[in-house]
């Protein structure tokens, strides 16, 4: 009994073998650290924005610049200003890194872009305004 050519080698019914898939990249480290650190940052200088707010409309003649309350938020928001670059970078390193899932190192890159333009935005609208 010879063996047909035009025969598949499995026969009718059995299954062809699969060819080897690859494992899916998994997520860089360093994206997910950016993203973390902008919705940390973010929550934090929301917070901080609004105890300034609130410290400002309480205080009224006792909230000035050499008040410790305003030192504190102040050095508050420039603390979370100085992680949200800190976040920036470690966005870019995310995305440069070869072989890796980029999403979150994407969405931290925005993230704390965001965080680092509404931030400014809002302390040069304050400086206008007064």
């Amino acid at each position: 009994m010879s063996q047909n050519p035009y025969q598949p080698p499995f026969g009718a019914f059995a299954e062809k073998p699969m060819p080897f898939a690859p494992p899916a990249p998994r997520h860089s480290g360093l994206g997910i650290a950016s993203f973390v650190m902008s919705l940390f940052c973010g929550i934090v200088m929301f917070a901080l924005i609004g105890v300034a707010t609130y410290l400002a409309a309480s205080m009224q003649d006792e909230f000035t610049d050499e008040s410790p309350q305003a030192i504190m938020v102040g050095l508050g928001i420039i603390g979370g200003l100085g992680l949200a670059v800190i976040g920036l970078g470690l966005g870019i390193a995310g995305v440069v890194q070869p072989n890796r899932n980029k999403l979150f190192a994407i969405l931290g890159l925005i993230f704390n872009f965001l965080v680092l333009v509404s931030v400014c935005g809002i302390m040069a609208l304050g400086l206008a305004v007064s």
